[in-house]
């Protein structure tokens, strides 16, 4: 899991999550097969089984 530094403000962080988010579902919408498990309110992880690839996104507390 990704850890987020203090030095880096919230904005930008959830601005680069939400583009990583989109690039992985954009990326892997072709395969059919991704699956996506939110884990508390600020976590989601996403597999695509076809692919063999995780990822997990969390958003910074507010």
């Amino acid at each position: 899991m990704r850890e987020l530094e203090e030095s880096v403000p919230a904005e930008d962080v959830l601005e680069e999550e939400l583009i990583a988010f989109a690039a992985f579902a954009l990326t892997h919408a072709a395969c059919c097969d991704v699956v996506e498990v939110r884990v508390g309110e600020r976590c989601i992880i996403e597999w695509c089984p076809s692919c063999r690839s995780l990822r997990t996104f969390v958003s910074p507390g507010q």
